[in-house]
Protein backbone atom coordinates (compact mmCIF):
# COMPACT_ATOMS: atom_id res chain seq x y z
CA UNK A 1 0.00 0.00 0.00
CA UNK A 2 1.40 3.57 -0.94
CA UNK A 3 2.25 5.77 2.11
CA UNK A 4 -0.03 8.72 2.88
CA UNK A 5 2.69 10.97 1.45
CA UNK A 6 2.50 9.12 -1.95
CA UNK A 7 -0.81 9.17 -2.35
CA UNK A 8 -0.20 13.07 -1.90
CA UNK A 9 2.44 13.58 -4.34
CA UNK A 10 0.35 11.20 -7.45
CA UNK A 11 -2.68 13.42 -6.35
CA UNK A 12 -0.26 17.07 -6.97
CA UNK A 13 0.85 15.66 -9.85
CA UNK A 14 -2.59 15.04 -11.34
CA UNK A 15 -4.19 18.45 -10.03
CA UNK A 16 -0.67 20.26 -11.48
CA UNK A 17 -0.99 18.59 -14.79
CA UNK A 18 -4.71 19.78 -14.45
CA UNK A 19 -3.67 23.68 -13.90
CA UNK A 20 -1.03 23.73 -16.71
CA UNK A 21 -2.80 22.37 -19.42
CA UNK A 22 -6.46 23.63 -18.23
CA UNK A 23 -4.88 27.25 -17.91
CA UNK A 24 -3.89 26.66 -21.37
CA UNK A 25 -6.81 25.45 -22.74
CA UNK A 26 -5.27 23.17 -25.09
CA UNK A 27 -2.98 19.54 -24.77
CA UNK A 28 -1.19 20.95 -28.33
CA UNK A 29 1.67 22.76 -25.89
CA UNK A 30 5.10 21.05 -26.87
CA UNK A 31 6.66 23.45 -23.46
CA UNK A 32 3.83 22.51 -21.64
CA UNK A 33 4.26 18.76 -21.88
CA UNK A 34 8.60 19.46 -21.98
CA UNK A 35 8.40 20.79 -18.54
CA UNK A 36 5.39 18.48 -17.59
CA UNK A 37 7.60 15.57 -18.27
CA UNK A 38 10.50 17.11 -17.14
CA UNK A 39 9.28 17.30 -13.30
CA UNK A 40 7.28 14.29 -13.54
CA UNK A 41 10.99 11.94 -14.38
CA UNK A 42 12.97 13.89 -12.14
CA UNK A 43 10.40 14.16 -8.90
CA UNK A 44 9.80 10.09 -9.28
CA UNK A 45 13.36 9.35 -10.14
CA UNK A 46 14.49 11.67 -6.90
CA UNK A 47 11.84 10.65 -4.74
CA UNK A 48 12.74 6.60 -5.25
CA UNK A 49 16.84 7.28 -4.56
CA UNK A 50 16.09 9.80 -1.44
CA UNK A 51 13.90 6.86 -0.04
CA UNK A 52 16.99 3.92 -0.51
CA UNK A 53 19.49 6.52 0.23
CA UNK A 54 18.22 8.57 3.11
CA UNK A 55 14.26 6.94 4.45
CA UNK A 56 14.31 9.00 7.47
CA UNK A 57 14.68 12.37 5.40
CA UNK A 58 12.36 10.99 2.57
CA UNK A 59 9.56 10.27 5.45
CA UNK A 60 10.18 13.73 6.88
CA UNK A 61 9.81 15.36 3.50
CA UNK A 62 6.44 13.40 2.66
CA UNK A 63 4.87 15.14 5.84
CA UNK A 64 2.32 18.22 5.32
CA UNK A 65 4.09 22.16 4.99
CA UNK A 66 2.90 22.15 8.55
CA UNK A 67 3.68 20.60 11.66
CA UNK A 68 3.89 20.83 15.60
CA UNK A 69 6.95 22.52 16.58
CA UNK A 70 6.70 24.70 13.59
CA UNK A 71 7.06 28.93 14.18
CA UNK A 72 4.00 30.64 13.90
CA UNK A 73 6.09 33.34 11.31
CA UNK A 74 6.93 29.85 9.12
CA UNK A 75 3.45 29.09 8.84
CA UNK A 76 2.33 32.73 8.09
CA UNK A 77 4.98 32.91 5.17
CA UNK A 78 3.81 29.75 3.67
CA UNK A 79 0.37 30.88 3.44
CA UNK A 80 1.35 33.55 1.90
CA UNK A 81 3.72 31.75 -0.58
CA UNK A 82 0.94 29.18 -2.00
CA UNK A 83 -0.97 31.55 -4.45
CA UNK A 84 2.50 32.30 -5.89
CA UNK A 85 3.32 28.17 -6.04
CA UNK A 86 -0.29 27.79 -7.42
CA UNK A 87 0.46 30.15 -10.07
CA UNK A 88 3.18 28.62 -11.45
CA UNK A 89 1.24 26.08 -12.96
CA UNK A 90 -1.86 28.49 -13.93
CA UNK A 91 -0.15 31.96 -14.88
CA UNK A 92 1.93 30.26 -17.81
CA UNK A 93 -0.86 29.01 -20.04
CA UNK A 94 -2.99 31.83 -20.02
CA UNK A 95 -0.37 33.98 -20.92
CA UNK A 96 1.52 32.21 -23.81
CA UNK A 97 -1.12 29.91 -25.10
CA UNK A 98 -4.40 31.11 -24.16
CA UNK A 99 -4.38 34.60 -24.47
CA UNK A 100 -0.95 35.19 -26.37
CA UNK A 101 0.30 38.13 -24.05
CA UNK A 102 4.10 37.38 -24.32
CA UNK A 103 6.42 36.15 -27.48
CA UNK A 104 9.32 34.64 -25.48
CA UNK A 105 12.05 34.11 -27.75
CA UNK A 106 13.76 30.30 -28.51
CA UNK A 107 16.61 31.74 -26.73
CA UNK A 108 14.99 32.90 -23.68
CA UNK A 109 12.54 29.59 -23.31
CA UNK A 110 16.50 27.63 -23.84
CA UNK A 111 17.59 29.13 -20.78
CA UNK A 112 14.91 29.08 -19.03
CA UNK A 113 15.25 24.91 -19.19
CA UNK A 114 18.86 25.07 -18.64
CA UNK A 115 18.15 27.18 -15.38
CA UNK A 116 15.80 24.90 -14.20
CA UNK A 117 17.60 21.80 -14.50
CA UNK A 118 20.52 23.67 -12.98
CA UNK A 119 18.32 24.71 -10.22
CA UNK A 120 16.54 20.94 -10.01
CA UNK A 121 20.43 19.64 -9.60
CA UNK A 122 21.09 21.82 -6.85
CA UNK A 123 18.50 20.82 -4.87
CA UNK A 124 19.75 17.24 -4.97
CA UNK A 125 23.04 18.38 -4.26
CA UNK A 126 21.67 19.84 -1.31
CA UNK A 127 19.40 17.28 -0.04
CA UNK A 128 22.24 14.77 -0.61
CA UNK A 129 24.39 16.76 1.63
CA UNK A 130 22.09 17.59 4.38
CA UNK A 131 20.13 14.57 6.22
CA UNK A 132 18.33 17.25 8.10
CA UNK A 133 16.70 19.43 5.35
CA UNK A 134 12.99 18.96 6.34
CA UNK A 135 10.93 21.47 4.56
CA UNK A 136 9.32 23.30 7.99
CA UNK A 137 11.53 25.22 10.08
CA UNK A 138 12.44 23.26 12.93
CA UNK A 139 15.26 21.86 14.95
CA UNK A 140 15.32 18.31 15.32
CA UNK A 141 16.24 17.77 18.61
CA UNK A 142 14.90 14.26 18.19
CA UNK A 143 17.65 13.58 15.26
CA UNK A 144 20.37 14.81 17.25
CA UNK A 145 20.35 18.18 14.68
CA UNK A 146 23.40 19.16 14.13
CA UNK A 147 25.46 22.01 11.81
CA UNK A 148 25.96 20.16 8.28
CA UNK A 149 28.93 22.32 6.18
CA UNK A 150 30.09 20.63 3.87
CA UNK A 151 29.02 20.31 0.11
CA UNK A 152 26.83 23.65 -1.18
CA UNK A 153 26.91 24.22 2.69
CA UNK A 154 30.25 24.81 2.56
CA UNK A 155 29.64 27.75 0.30
CA UNK A 156 26.46 29.15 1.35
CA UNK A 157 24.28 28.81 4.41
CA UNK A 158 20.81 28.01 2.71
CA UNK A 159 22.06 26.78 -0.69
CA UNK A 160 18.52 24.89 -1.17
CA UNK A 161 17.03 28.34 -1.57
CA UNK A 162 19.28 29.27 -3.90
CA UNK A 163 18.72 26.44 -6.03
CA UNK A 164 15.10 26.78 -5.62
CA UNK A 165 14.93 30.29 -7.05
CA UNK A 166 16.80 29.29 -10.30
CA UNK A 167 14.43 26.30 -10.74
CA UNK A 168 11.57 28.32 -10.45
CA UNK A 169 12.93 31.26 -12.16
CA UNK A 170 13.47 28.61 -15.50
CA UNK A 171 9.65 28.00 -15.20
CA UNK A 172 8.32 31.07 -16.82
CA UNK A 173 10.91 31.37 -19.46
CA UNK A 174 10.66 27.73 -20.64
CA UNK A 175 6.82 28.06 -20.78
CA UNK A 176 7.20 31.43 -22.77
CA UNK A 177 5.76 33.68 -20.32
CA UNK A 178 6.78 36.78 -18.95
CA UNK A 179 3.83 37.73 -17.02
CA UNK A 180 5.20 34.17 -15.37
CA UNK A 181 8.04 36.37 -13.26
CA UNK A 182 5.49 37.54 -11.21
CA UNK A 183 4.81 35.07 -9.19
CA UNK A 184 9.08 34.18 -9.43
CA UNK A 185 8.82 37.66 -7.94
CA UNK A 186 6.96 37.41 -5.34
CA UNK A 187 8.55 34.18 -3.92
CA UNK A 188 11.70 35.49 -4.26
CA UNK A 189 10.21 37.61 -1.97
CA UNK A 190 8.92 35.24 0.38
CA UNK A 191 11.28 32.87 0.84
CA UNK A 192 14.15 35.42 1.01
CA UNK A 193 12.21 36.91 4.23
CA UNK A 194 12.24 33.48 5.73
CA UNK A 195 15.64 32.90 4.87
CA UNK A 196 16.42 35.42 7.19
CA UNK A 197 13.98 34.72 9.87
CA UNK A 198 15.16 31.22 9.64
CA UNK A 199 18.92 31.96 10.42
CA UNK A 200 18.03 33.64 13.14
CA UNK A 201 16.19 30.72 14.24
CA UNK A 202 18.95 28.72 13.73
CA UNK A 203 21.32 31.23 15.29
CA UNK A 204 19.40 31.00 18.52
CA UNK A 205 18.51 26.86 18.82
CA UNK A 206 21.03 24.96 16.84
CA UNK A 207 24.43 24.53 18.91
CA UNK A 208 27.09 25.67 16.89
CA UNK A 209 25.46 27.37 13.92
CA UNK A 210 26.76 30.52 15.59
CA UNK A 211 30.13 29.50 14.22
CA UNK A 212 28.93 28.07 11.29
CA UNK A 213 27.69 31.56 10.48
CA UNK A 214 30.73 33.07 11.37
CA UNK A 215 32.74 30.79 8.91
CA UNK A 216 30.66 30.83 5.95
CA UNK A 217 29.14 34.40 5.83
CA UNK A 218 26.86 34.62 2.98
CA UNK A 219 23.30 33.09 2.92
CA UNK A 220 22.07 33.08 -0.71
CA UNK A 221 24.79 34.34 -3.31
CA UNK A 222 28.98 33.90 -2.50
CA UNK A 223 30.56 36.99 -2.21
CA UNK A 224 27.31 39.18 -2.51
CA UNK A 225 24.48 38.31 0.60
Amino acid sequence: MPSRGQVRGLVAIVVYAAMIFGAAGTLAWIEGWIFFGWNLVVMTVTGIWLKRHDPVLYAERMKPMFQKGQPGWDRLILLLWVPAWLAFFIVPGLDAVRHGWSHVPLGWKIAGGVLHVVGWLGVVWTVKANTFLVPVVRVQEEREHRVIDTGPYALIRHPMYAAVFLWLLGVPLLLGSWWGLVPWGWSVIMLTVRTALEDRHLHTDLPGYREYAARVRYRLVPGVW
